[in-house]
């Protein structure tokens, strides 16, 4: 038996190949803009010398051939650091309008478009007035870094993210102007500037920090020699943190039997307290961090401020580097143990929150995570920070009384006195004219959105029972040992029955939208593997996001060769279950065309 090659097809030179492969890589390479390098110059407190010792290196580097351009640095008093500032290239500042007041930010276009080396951009947590591409100045930071320009910037320890719960415990002041440690921690050098805080308190004294008349509150206030001792050795442990993170990173790579930590958000009030926390933990453990988020219905009395501290904390845990996880449940609890368990993490933390009063009262958060996941560690964390509870004055109660609940309650008392009113007529039988009261609350219920219609028709029920059909009819009186008795089982029944008709209405409008969903999902994963373009794919994904939202939806496709980057726009609407596409110039301006363009470019959501 012979065997023959057919040599009409010779099998590609693997050596050549190779070569071919190395050298797309390497043009890739040079074709793709590096990234800038950042320099931080770090501090405990203003006043230490941040900005004077960032303008020093700017001068050094100058001296050395480097094309260094001042873009933004505050308008301090101190004369000193304002001299440092001549012989350096400095962009004008960008004026922006609001609220009738003038001010000042970092013109982010004029220093993209001029393009130096180096850009100076000072305080780096600061918050942009309104008008601004980004709402932080660190968010402009970045976009210089991915425009391949160096930046040398400053910050304040109390402005990390992940120790503002250290140092609001310390100063009983809450910043709000925060920066996310991942950028801190990226930065590629960074230069602690440090001060002795008896140094610090003279110079404030002396007028070289703030102004004379603000210098004796600050000294009163944050600027105590307690605060600022507290502050400095938080500085030292951060910087001395992150070179020993450096290091680790560097010689070990993750463990295979690091502990992963479950952040649960959940409860009300902030939350994020307890994801830094959290983070804390995994980072000490060596473990990812996961961000639990249990979606309840629409309708969970739930207010657009929690709603939406819901989502700041979600937020804030993906700065810190969190996979986030949404689930849907009516319970946090339940949802949470068994992605636990089915993900092998054995380390959760959770908000610590009271144990509810009631009829029926129910254990606190904590105590049915522990019982549901017996296996986990469950750590316990209370959401409010120190400032935030010496600031609480009340509870929210998340009680929100509508007009539309109260007029269903006067429907559905009046109504059942009517009928009981006929039904007495013909047989004045007080077991019947309870049966009614609750029959009529139950059928009203299912309309009725809140708590207050269930309060409201209870109390009105027993109110006009007691006066229509309880001798002496007509009043108020009631005779007999068993009025009491009868008033307290309508009362409780009322309020039982009508309480459990809304849950199950909002049970039933949860389920409903969850398969909705979930059937849009299924469709969606057949319409994706039927496409067989990109194209289909596409206008597969914009439909069925039309589908679940109800919004219409413009679509840009990147393409390097189209101008600006992009191809024309498509815009997908139409009602829920049918998707069409219409027309782009109704929906389209040369504006979001700019947004999407930049988006694609930057790789962030805008």
């Amino acid at each position: 038996m012979s065997i023959t090659r057919d040599n009409s097809d010779e099998r590609p030179d693997p050596d050549a190949l190779l070569r071919r492969v190395q050298e797309e890589e390497e043009g890739a390479q040079a074709d793709a803009r590096p990234m800038g390098r950042l320099k931080v110059f770090f501090g405990y407190a203003a006043g230490v010398g941040k900005t004077y010792a960032m303008l020093e290196e700017a001068h050094r580097a100058q001296e050395a051939g480097v094309d260094v351009v001042v873009g933004y640095v505050e308008p301090h008093t101190r004369v000193d650091t304002l001299a440092l500032l001549k012989g350096l290239e400095v962009l004008p500042p960008k004026r922006v309008c609001h609220r009738g007041i003038g001010l000042k930010e970092f013109d982010l276009d004029a220093a993209l478009q001029r393009h130096p080396q180096v850009v100076l951009v000072d305080e780096l947590a600061h918050s942009n007035a309104p008008g601004c591409r980004h709402r932080k100045r660190y968010q402009d930071v970045e976009e210089l870094l991915r425009a391949g320009i160096d930046v040398y910037t400053t910050v304040n320890v109390q402005h990390l993210e992940g120790v503002n719960d250290k140092v609001a415990a310390v100063t009983s002041v809450a910043v709000s102007e925060r920066v996310p440690d991942r950028l801190f921690d990226a930065a590629d050098s960074v230069e602690l500037v440090d001060l002795e805080p008896a140094e610090l308190i003279e110079r404030l004294r002396a007028g070289k920090v703030y102004a004379p008349e603000r210098a004796a509150w600050a000294l009163e206030h944050f600027f105590s020699r307690s605060n600022l001792g507290a502050l400095r050795e938080i500085a030292l442990r951060r910087a001395a943190d992150r070179l020993g993170r450096d290091r680790r990173q560097a010689s070990e790579p993750r463990s295979a039997g690091a502990d992963d930590v479950l952040v649960l958000i959940a409860g009300e009030g902030p939350q994020a307290r307890v994801v830094r926390a959290a983070a804390s933990l995994a980072e000490a453990s060596g473990g990812a961090l996961v961000a639990l988020a249990v979606e309840p219905s629409e309708d969970n009395g739930q207010t657009d401020a929690e709603n939406a501290q819901m989502r700041e904390a979600l937020a804030l845990a993906e700065q810190l580097g969190a996979r986030v996880v949404t689930l849907t449940g009516d319970d946090s609890v339940q949802p949470a143990a068994l992605y636990a368990a089915s993900a092998g993490i054995r380390h959760i933390v959770a908000p610590a929150t009271r144990q509810r009063a009631g009829w029926l009262p129910r254990k606190d958060l904590v105590y049915r995570l522990r019982r549901a996941a017996p296996e986990a560690t469950v750590t316990a964390v209370p959401a409010l920070d120190a400032p935030t509870a010496l600031a609480s004055t009340g509870v929210v109660t998340g009680f929100r009384p509508t007009a539309a609940d109260a007029a269903r309650a006067a429907a559905a008392v009046v109504l059942a006195t009517a009928v009981s009113q006929i039904a007495w007529m013909v047989s004045p039988a007080t077991s019947v004219i309870l049966m009614v009261y609750l029959l009529v609350a139950l059928l009203l219920a299912t309309r009725a959105d809140g708590f207050l219609y269930a309060v409201l028709v209870a109390l009105g029920s027993v109110v006009a029972y007691s006066f229509f059909f309880t001798a002496p009819r007509f009043t108020f009186h009631a005779y007999g040992m068993s009025a009491p008795i009868i008033f307290t089982f309508l009362l409780i029944g009322t309020l039982a029955a009508s309480s459990l008709a809304i849950r199950l209405k909002r049970q039933a409008a949860q389920a409903t939208r969850r398969s909705y969903r979930t059937e849009v999902l299924l469709e969606s994963t057949r319409m994706l593997q039927s496409a067989t373009s990109l194209q289909g794919c596409l206008e597969a994904a914009a439909v069925q996001v039309v589908k679940i939202l109800d919004r219409p939806v413009v679509m840009y496709e990147a393409d390097a060769t189209s101008p600006g980057g992009l191809r024309p726009p498509r815009v997908y609407d139409g009602p829920k279950g049918e998707g069409r596409v219409v027309d782009t110039a109704a929906l389209t301006t040369p504006a979001e065309a700019a947004v999407a363009a930049w988006v694609a470019a930057n790789g962030e959501a805008a």
